[in-house]
C-alpha cells in the first residue's frame, strides 16, 4: 500500500493474504478482472498478475503455527475437557465424522478500469440480493399494506435495512453503494425522496 514507507515481512504468503466478502479486483491501465464470492474467503495476489483465493483450509497435523492443534474441521467433535462413558478424563478433543467441504461461487467480470465498480457492483446485487424462497406450514401470509417501493431507487442507492420498531414505525436505513472515487458516474453524491419510496 502507498500508505506503507517500509514493511518487512517474515510470512510472505499468509502476511499478504487479505480477507474478502464480496469481490477482489485487479487492474491494470487495459483492464480490470473482477472476481464476486458469496462468501468470506482469503484473497491473495502473491506475484504480479496472479490472484488466488483461499476457500477453506485444512490440516491433518499441527503446522506449528501457534494453534496447538490440526486445523481439522470435522462434522462433530467433542469437548477439549470431556469425560467418555468409563469415566476416564480426556483433555483433547476427538474429531467426529467426515472433514468440511467448503464450497463456493466465484463470479468473474473482465472489463474496462474505467466500467469495473459498475460490473462488480450489478453482479454483488444479483449474488447477495437474491430472492430466497421459503415455506413453512401454515396459513398464508398476506401483507396487504405494504406493495414495494412506488419509485425505483437512484441506481447508486441501496436498501440496507427495514425493520418493524415497537410503536408502529419503521426503521429503514439506506447506502451508497459506491466508494469515493470508484466510479466517475455513480460515486457521486445520490438524492432520494422517502415522500415517493414507499407505494
Amino acid at each position: 500500500r502507498p500508505s506503507v514507507k517500509s514493511y518487512n515481512t517474515t510470512e510472505p504468503v499468509a502476511g499478504n493474504y487479505w480477507p474478502i466478502n464480496t469481490h477482489a479486483v485487479m487492474r491494470d491501465s487495459l483492464a480490470a478482472l473482477s472476481v464476486m464470492v458469496d462468501r468470506a474467503q482469503g484473497a491473495a495476489t502473491l506475484k504480479d498478475g496472479d490472484l488466488e483465493f483461499l476457500v477453506h483450509r485444512r490440516l491433518l497435523k499441527d503446522d506449528n503455527r501457534g494453534v496447538g492443534e490440526p486445523l481439522n474441521e470435522t462434522q462433530s467433535i467433542t469437548p477439549y475437557d470431556w469425560v467418555d462413558p468409563k469415566n476416564v478424563t480426556h483433555t483433547e478433543p476427538i474429531r467426529i465424522g467426515k472433514g468440511l467441504v467448503v464450497r463456493g461461487t466465484h463470479v468473474l467480470s473482465l472489463t474496462p478500469p474505467a466500467s469495473a465498480a459498475r460490473s462488480y457492483r450489478r453482479i454483488q446485487d444479483q449474488i447477495y440480493y437474491a430472492p430466497v424462497v421459503a415455506y413453512a406450514p401454515g396459513q398464508v401470509w398476506t401483507s396487504p399494506d405494504f406493495y414495494g417501493l412506488g419509485a425505483p431507487l437512484p441506481p447508486n442507492v441501496a436498501i440496507l435495512t427495514v425493520e418493524k420498531q415497537p410503536g408502529g414505525g419503521v426503521l429503514l436505513r439506506v447506502g451508497h453503494k459506491y466508494g469515493v472515487g470508484e466510479d466517475a458516474k455513480y460515486s457521486k453524491d445520490a438524492s432520494l425522496s422517502l415522500r415517493t419510496l414507499w407505494s
